[in-house]
């Protein structure tokens, strides 16, 4: 599904209502192009300015990603879900002031890095992700040996060339197998379905529900809720409510209601 349209994240946001909420496990990669060290050059993203050079549409279009993720990240969290956010070592994703706001409003949320060369990948590339269940720490397999590396970087794919420019800086460019490194190995996919059960079982506890709003029906709480603080529009939220709230296509029933006519 294409979280970067309306209708893609409905889709996602629905798939995460209807999940079985103590038996799954949510695993988001985020396009990580926006965001990694390969891309400075022109992303222009640091840590004093993760939103990076918002004149170029794929900066841009990185963000509207970072939003929408951590707005299903939030649903994840509410009814219990586990989940996990995967990137490149280099990423600058977490810096993102809306993902960054995960970190603050879960306190339990662990960060893992592995190499993806222990699991078979065609280049040993190191990873970071961030979940909410502790035992995510088993995705480490230790430390990956210089002889480990040169033997993967013999037999597996060139994703960069490396050049020195006028300045005598060390310059990276992608090539044209840098987009299949972004594949899982099938072997992290075995990983994942044997680390599954403790994931689950170790997955932090959603939120209470203050008192105030327990007894309250869902769409009654629904309802509760102000639609004039954030409406989340660094994220073009706006274009979801209207396409909620203007496709005749979508069944809303007595919900139909609850959302605004305009804002």
């Amino acid at each position: 599904m294409d979280l970067t349209t309306a209708s893609g994240f409905c889709l996602a946001l629905l798939s995460v209502l209807n999940m079985k909420f103590d038996k799954s496990l949510c695993v988001i990669g985020l396009v990580c192009s926006s965001f990694v060290a390969i891309n400075a050059a022109t992303h222009r993203r640091s840590i004093l300015s993760p939103l990076g050079d918002t004149e170029r549409p794929h900066v841009r279009m990185g963000n509207i990603l970072a939003t929408r993720v951590t707005l299903l990240l939030m649903a994840l969290q509410a009814v219990g879900a586990a989940w996990m956010v995967e990137q490149p070592i280099s990423s600058l994703a977490w810096y993102h002031p809306r993902l960054r706001s995960i970190l603050r409003r879960f306190p339990k949320i662990f960060a893992v890095r592995w190499w993806m060369g222990h699991y078979r990948s065609c280049t040993p590339k190191r990873h970071i992700c961030w979940a909410n269940s502790r035992k995510i720490g088993g995705l480490d397999r230790g430390k990956m040996r210089k002889a480990q590396r040169k033997e993967i970087a013999k037999t597996g794919v060139k994703s960069a060339t490396v050049k020195v420019n006028v300045k005598g800086r060390k310059a990276y460019t992608g090539t044209s197998s840098l987009r299949g490194t972004g594949t899982y190995p099938p072997y992290f996919g075995l990983r994942m379905v044997q680390l599954f059960p403790r994931l689950i079982e170790s997955r932090s506890k959603p939120p209470e529900i203050p008192t105030d709003m327990a007894g309250l029906s869902t769409q009654a709480f629904f309802d509760s809720i102000s639609w004039d603080t954030d409406v989340w529009d660094d994220g073009q939220m706006l274009d979801v409510l209207a396409y909620i709230r203007g496709n005749n296509s979508l069944n809303l029933g007595v919900w139909r209601s609850s959302f605004p006519q305009e804002l």
